[in-house]
């Protein structure tokens, strides 16, 4: 009997250290049950998720790719088209349109006035700026405004209008040319009086083609300038009369790295910048946007191999422990039911033996 009950306490003490490691397996058991069937189910409902959403993140990329290479050609030949406007001051195809009729009543009021003459281009060609859709600041500089240019004796300069090219490009224009002569032109009746009014007039435009041309504002070191400077000559007829009087005129003024345009020129050339300036917008938000993108497919990326490998692994592991548990409740030497099963035969034993006894003492 007291053999019995030593092997019993021993038994005991065993179940009692293998208790909680067994439990902590059958809890392993009951979850690892479903490990498969979640491995599967989450892998699948991921791929729903994600496999869908890598197609939208390749189209999209593709579509914006595709619309950033067209729209940079067609910039490209917007930018050509630029240098060929100021070329085509002949072209009789270009017809005034409603804006520029309103501008030619503007100015046969402000020419009226002598003492609004000096600032008559400029206020033309501010008016214009203002009805371009461009915006002062962003894509044009007034009168050189907080850049402090200074020519190479340090005096300071102050071009009328800097337009601003995607690219960090500019291109300079002045409207300072003077039309007194060509007002006096305009008004005059007498055919001897004109010609010496047209002389005048020719004169000045002659000389503010070598004013404007000493200036060099295209040589400044803070600009990235076109290799020519536009002078604005806020009349169109005013142009036609100077450039039909003297041929040579636009050829002298192509020499001095100038070019002559009228307001007709100026509103052609600004709608062009301000297209190229909002396909330059464009452009910056189809890579934001494919910068955006490449970004969600590196997280995405980044959670299939890290985190969702990291998961199966896990998955792994807890099936490995769940065997171990297996083997240890139900196959080994030392497992809990062959520790019950010795239990159960140890506890029969000691109940015949107290049986017999109980009898032995009766007698």
């Amino acid at each position: 009997v007291a053999e019995n009950k030593l092997n019993f306490s021993i038994i005991i003490d065993e179940i009692k250290k293998q208790l909680p490691n067994e439990f902590q397996n059958l809890a392993n058991k009951i979850f690892s049950e479903k490990s498969d069937t979640f491995k599967k189910e989450s892998k699948n409902t991921l791929n729903d998720i994600v496999n869908p959403l890598n197609q939208e993140i390749g189209k999209l990329k593709k579509d914006v790719l595709e619309k950033f290479g067209s729209e940079s050609k067609e910039r490209h030949t917007l930018q050509n088209e630029i240098k060929n406007l100021i070329k085509l001051q002949n072209d009789s195809k270009i017809i005034e349109s409603e804006k520029i009729k309103e501008i030619t009543r503007f100015t046969d009021a402000l020419t009226q006035d002598t003492k609004k003459q000096g600032d008559f281009g400029e206020l033309i060609l501010e008016q214009i700026l203002l009805d371009s859709g461009l915006i002062e600041g962003k894509n044009y500089i007034l009168q050189g405004k907080d850049l402090k240019l200074k020519d190479e004796k340090s005096n300071p300069q102050k071009p009328d209008v800097i337009l601003k090219i995607p690219g960090d490009k500019h291109i300079i224009i002045d409207s300072k040319v003077s039309l007194t002569s060509f007002v006096d032109y305009h008004r005059e009746n007498n055919t001897d009086t004109k010609k010496i009014h047209l002389k005048k007039f020719l004169r000045s435009v002659k000389d503010h083609i070598s004013e404007l041309s000493l200036k060099r504002y295209q040589d400044q070191y803070k600009l990235n300038s076109l290799e020519y400077v536009i002078m604005f000559m806020p009349r169109k007829n005013a142009y036609d009369l100077a450039i039909n009087s003297d041929p040579n005129l636009q050829l002298l003024a192509e020499k001095n790295d100038i070019n002559i345009s009228h307001e007709g020129n100026i509103i052609a050339l600004l709608k062009l910048i301000y297209r190229i300036w909002r396909l330059e917008n464009v452009n910056e938000d189809a890579l934001s946007i494919i910068k955006k993108a490449d970004i969600i497919d590196e997280k995405i990326n980044t959670f299939l191999t890290d985190h969702y490998e990291k998961i199966g692994r896990n998955i792994n592991s807890l099936q490995n422990s769940y065997q171990d548990g297996l083997r240890k409740l139900d196959t080994s030497r030392d497992s809990i039911t062959n520790k019950s099963k010795e239990l159960k035969q140890i506890g029969d034993s000691s109940k015949k033996i107290l049986t017999e006894k109980n009898d032995s003492d009766e007698n």
